[in-house]
């Protein structure tokens, strides 16, 4: 049973039917037809989908709970539903941690302020970094743990000035890993550094790069790519 009053209560159980009821919260009263391996992975989605009026409570408590440190190995994924659905199985070779990363904009390492330079590049505060949150985070956990891979990255909470990001990572040299038919394709050597290359999912994002018409702009590679294709006259010899 869970502390607190966002926290849904189970109030009927049977093997084959379970009702949920949110206390002090808005009035939401779910009725699923589900297996006991799902249960846990039904609240996940409640709580995590936005569906409760105290979510902003919740992601305030939970900051707090998770301390002052940059970086830090989890014993357990915050959202077992999603690391699994990322990739993540509990079994030896796969670790979690979980890394903070500042909002907004920054400023450049300049003293007093002086760049010394032309006056398009006079600029100080306001920077914006080019990689979103969740990339800048997997980039961070890979440079601390270069023996490892890293698989993919999920948000799990976030406050007024820093987003908290977990990042699944796999050993690649753990026996568990190399003979696992469906995990090993991580321990060839192209593989590594991954999310210093933009081949994650949100390094990917990051770049741009996708399908369908809201990535128009990165077809043939990346968005240099394509630029230099259309803006490159090609006049043949023999034409």
């Amino acid at each position: 049973m869970w502390e607190g009053a966002a926290w849904p209560q189970v109030p009927i159980v049977n093997d084959n039917f379970c009702c949920f009821h949110i206390v002090n919260c808005t009035e939401l009263i779910v009725q699923t037809e589900v297996k006991w391996y799902s249960l846990i992975y039904t609240i996940a989605f409640i709580i995590n989908g936005g569906y409760l009026s105290d979510q902003g409570w919740v992601l305030i408590n939970t900051c707090k709970n998770y301390g002052g440190k940059s970086s830090q190995m989890a014993p357990r994924p915050t959202r077992p539903e999603k690391a699994r659905r990322l990739g993540y199985r509990a079994r030896q070779g796969y670790v979690v941690y979980r890394v903070r990363i500042r909002r907004g904009g920054r400023k450049k390492h300049v003293p007093k302020g002086c760049t010394y330079g032309k006056p398009r590049n006079h600029g100080v505060n306001q920077l914006k970094p080019v990689r979103n949150c969740q990339a800048r985070a997997e980039a961070r956990v890979g440079f601390r743990c270069k023996a490892l891979r890293v698989l993919n990255s999920y948000w799990v909470a976030q406050d007024s000035t820093f987003k908290f990001f977990e990042v699944v990572l796999i050993d690649p040299a753990h026996n568990a890993i190399r003979n696992d038919p469906k995990a090993n394709w991580i321990c060839n050597p192209e593989h590594k550094r991954r999310e210093t290359r933009g081949l994650t999912s949100a390094g990917r994002k990051s770049r741009g790069l996708g399908k369908g018409l809201r990535y128009n702009k990165t077809k043939g590679g990346s968005r240099h790519a394509n630029w230099k294709r259309r803006n490159t006259l090609q006049l043949h010899r023999k034409r």
